[in-house]
């Protein structure tokens, strides 16, 4: 079953008097997924998966080939971290893909692939992942699960945030561990994350704040499960099923106890799903890294990503 919102509901807002450049687009939140949905020149609304933890935006191949976007001859490439799979793709530009102008500016180049093969278990097509641009870096970025909206003001926009909420830094993939190519890599928001498995039991390492993640909390790395703890943990017998590529596999999981991230928020009892998986450079030369997924942001009313601040805001 697909679903369609109406393109009626995009809107260009500001958000106080000091914004300028804001653009607020609905938000569907669907079987722990966080779609944009996106009118476009022609009057259909697309719907993209936002993602925080890629710099890029891919688009279908099939969505290109029906805008007749024009694709250049350098090749693009899609690596998922949760599926341990590349995606052979081009670049292209998007001539004005979509209906606002600001949201075109912000990703004035995509990647077009086929995102089928990434078989993310969705009744809703999946037309595009929006990720964070280098262009984003400049704004502000609200998660709005109440209203069920996204904005995406500039730096000079100010938020009355009175309700309860936990403030953290953005860190990145510096902590002692940065590696070269893990420098050119600033954009995903990420963190420290100690987890609590039992008496005596724990993992201590970085995270990848990762909208585009579908479970709370997973482990990437390639060591086998019984070394990413200090001690071996009692470990559940309860196997998850999971689609991985064109094959079915058991995916193992431990129920957390507590979660500390960032030294700021404490989650009690969180599925921690592992996954055998190529951590790429989001890490530096870390062994171990967690992703922090949508369900993980869900727990909150709003969730601030302020790029120029280097901070993330939590509402609960």
């Amino acid at each position: 079953m697909r679903i369609f919102v109406p393109s009626f509901l995009f809107a260009v807002i500001a958000l106080t008097s000091h914004a300028q450049h804001a653009v607020s687009l609905p938000l569907l939140y669907h079987k722990d997924k966080i779609f944009v949905c996106i009118p476009t020149l022609q009057g259909d609304t697309l719907h993209f998966m936002f993602d925080t933890g890629s710099r890029d935006m891919f688009v279908d191949s099939a969505i290109t080939v029906k805008y007749q976007l024009t694709n250049e001859k350098s090749t693009a490439t899609l690596f998922a971290f949760a599926k341990n799979i590349y995606l052979p793709g081009k670049f292209f530009r998007k001539q004005g893909l979509f209906a606002d102008t600001i949201l075109n500016s912000l990703y004035p180049l995509g990647k077009s692939v086929n995102l089928s093969k990434l078989k993310l278990e969705s009744d809703i097509k999946i037309d595009g992942i929006l990720g964070i641009s280098p262009a984003m870096e400049e704004h502000i970025i609200r998660i709005d699960f109440v209203k069920k909206m996204i904005a995406i003001v500039d730096s000079t926009t100010r938020f009355d945030i009175k309700k309860t909420h936990h403030s953290v830094d953005m860190l990145y993939s510096d902590n002692g561990f940065e590696t070269k190519r893990s420098a050119s890599s600033k954009l995903i928001p990420s963190g420290k994350f100690l987890g609590y498995y039992g008496s005596g039991h724990f993992i201590e390492t970085n995270l990848i704040f990762d909208t585009g993640c579908h479970w709370e909390a997973a482990i990437i790395t390639l060591l086998p499960l019984d070394s990413v703890y200090t001690h071996k943990p009692a470990r559940r017998s309860t196997k998850i099923p999971h689609k991985y590529y064109d094959k079915e596999e058991n995916v193992d999981y431990l129920m957390a106890d507590s979660l500390l991230i960032a030294g700021q928020i404490t989650v009690k009892k969180v599925k921690t799903v592992y996954l055998n998986s190529y951590l790429g450079d989001a890490f530096g030369s870390l062994p171990i890294g967690i992703l922090l997924g949508a369900p993980f942001f869900k727990r909150f009313k709003q969730v601030y990503f302020n790029f120029p601040d280097k901070r993330i805001d939590f509402v609960k």
